[in-house]
């Protein structure tokens, strides 16, 4: 058993049901323009396009307190902050809820201001567009909690969950469709009904989770303004990626209405699906890493996140290699699917995952491992500043046309990547801040066997004297150590299968102690102190080595995150 077994280990139990949640919702988002443009034609492919904006709205809000929330979280918890980390969880959903609340009163009155903005400029474009527009704004309370719980679910070890709710939504929205389009015969509108209906029904779904299951996140008071400015460091950088897609979204719709007409922003509306498709495949990878990045940088465990990102990478790499191919040769049926010409767009794009799919893996590691700021800068450089102005150079500078916003949207990624490496000066993963010498680090797995404790007792010895750890200080560790250990080995494993102990040790100003393990759920802190005027042999194991370190100990915390057990110690 090594390290990077386990980390593979860990990071494809949060991936499958992760990339079926993700790849799901992504299809679904397919299927929509699909059906729009089979029973409504042109004018379906046009009203869902000109939504796009709405719809990657709801997306900001869901990053800002979904992605943002799930990792401020995760940080805290691998810092053993358990209380902290529910009170961050509670101004996740109340922010989130009151958003939804003000979008739906505000977007149901002032639709109609919004239309021509969006790129509906006739009467006839607008009536054929305002019922689409108001029933998502008026569901966005449902929408955006379906979305933002979903991301906090794998953020409390619960990715099947999460998985399960997503296939809840998926299978009654296609049933909605089924009866609001096949049996009723509505309007185009009846599309957002039907995702507005189930999406509401898996954020309740998510919610009865919240508060009649076994979540180790629980609702309480909080210092919401704190909470909120926490989960705004990562929050803000992954929402951004939104709001200047929103902002970029409508700045094509109106350039491409002047070349291209309204079969110009139907084309985007194809396109802009198959990106987003793109971006489920890039989100399916880094979202099932992200809980493992954030724990790992609370813990400030720097060899964990580079093996996670070298596991993640790997699945990155045959990600992109199936969608250069896969898009290539599709970008045809596309075309005949919503006649329209998008052949050489779809490929285009294609192209581009060579880059965009490095980009999207850059910046979700910096927003993980706490450098949202760096993500930020790139994200706004990716997707709003460099493709504008290459867009306007390429189209009408150049005079290529509607090809321009094409090729345009591919350069900003390649540039953006370049950029990147160029800031990082070719070591695009340092960890800045967390860089501890290997000299400082004592790190090993040991297998479910007492003798093994022993085994490492003169290891552990002479790693303390070479750091000049004093001889109370050693003597705690090794206490620590044996009986953490020893309780663990006799009581966590009831297989009888091989089973590891990751213990690391950090020598500074402070020592830090950590172990983790795969055993049952056990919180030692919760334990009942030991009875020191007993005798010995009437002492429960581990009752006195833990009593001693919660007395000399400036940190003793413990947490179940990503399937382990996790104790963390500071002397």
């Amino acid at each position: 058993m090594t390290y990077d077994g386990i980390v593979r280990g860990t990071y494809r139990k949060f991936f499958i049901p992760t990339a079926i949640s993700t790849m799901s919702i992504a299809v679904m988002n397919l299927l929509n323009i699909l059906f729009a443009g089979l029973f409504f034609g042109n004018d379906g492919s046009y009203v869902v396009g000109l939504a796009l904006p709405v719809v990657i709205f709801s997306s900001i809000i869901t990053y800002f307190f979904g992605v943002g929330g799930g990792i401020a979280i995760s940080i805290r918890q691998g810092r053993g902050d358990r209380s902290e980390a529910g009170g961050l969880f509670t101004a996740a959903v109340a922010g989130t809820a009151v958003l939804g609340a003000a979008a739906a009163v505000l977007g149901g009155l002032g639709a109609g201001l919004l239309l021509p903005v969006l790129g509906a400029k006739t009467a006839a474009q607008q009536a054929l567009a305002g019922g689409y527009l108001r029933i998502l704004f008026l569901g966005m309370p449902g929408v955006l909690l379906c979305g933002v719980l979903n991301v906090i679910l794998r953020n409390d070890n619960q990715p099947k969950l999460a998985m399960a709710g997503t296939l809840v939504s998926i299978l009654s929205n296609l049933a909605l469709l089924g009866l609001f389009i096949g049996v009723l015969r509505l309007p185009v509108w009846c599309i957002a009904l039907a995702t507005v209906l189930s999406n509401t029904l898996c954020a309740l779904v998510y919610l009865g989770y919240f508060f009649f299951g076994k979540s180790t996140l629980k609702f309480q008071r909080v210092p919401f303004c704190a909470c909120i400015r926490e989960i705004a460091q990562p929050g803000f950088a992954g929402s951004m990626i939104f709001l200047t897609q929103t902002i970029l979204t409508v700045v094509i719709n109106n350039i491409l209405l002047a070349v291209g007409g309204a079969a110009g922003i139907a084309a985007y509306g194809v396109v802009k699906y198959v990106i987003t498709f793109i971006y489920a495949v890039y989100d399916s990878i880094n979202d099932s890493a992200q809980p493992m990045f954030s724990v790992y940088y609370g813990e400030r465990d720097q060899n964990s996140i580079r093996l996670t990102a070298k596991t993640a990478g790997r699945f990155l790499l045959a990600g992109v290699a199936a969608l250069c191919a896969g898009l290539w040769l599709l970008a045809p049926l596309f075309s005949r699917l919503f006649s329209l010409e998008v052949t050489g767009a779809v490929r285009t794009i294609g192209a581009a995952c060579l880059f965009s799919g490095a980009v999207a893996f850059l910046n979700s590691v910096y927003r993980a491992t706490g450098r949202a700021w760096l993500s930020l800068v790139f994200t706004a450089l990716d997707n709003l500043l460099l493709p504008v102005v290459l867009i306007y150079v390429l189209t009408y500078g150049l005079g290529m046309g509607v090809a321009g916003v094409w090729a345009a949207l591919a350069l900003a990624e390649l540039l953006t990547l370049a950029l990147m490496a160029l800031t990082a000066r070719g070591n695009l993963l340092r960890l800045g801040g967390m860089d501890t010498p290997p000299e400082k680090v004592y790190q090993t797995l040991i297998l479910n066997d007492e003798a093994n404790i022993v085994a490492i007792t003169e290891e552990i010895q002479a790693f303390c004297r070479r750091n000049e750890i004093d001889e109370k200080k050693q003597y705690y560790i090794l206490l620590c150590l044996e009986e953490i250990a020893v309780n663990i080995i006799h009581y966590g494993f009831r297989d009888g299968r091989e089973h590891y102990i990751d213990i690391r040790i950090v020598a500074g100003g402070n020592v830090l102690l950590n172990i983790r393990d795969d055993a049952i759920q056990f919180d030692p802190t919760a334990k009942v102190e030991a009875d020191v005027t007993s005798s010995a042999e009437e002492r429960d194991i581990g009752g006195l080595g833990i009593y001693l370190v919660k007395k000399v100990a400036k940190e003793f915390s413990y947490k179940r995150v990503i399937g382990f057990n996790n104790l963390h110690i500071v002397l």
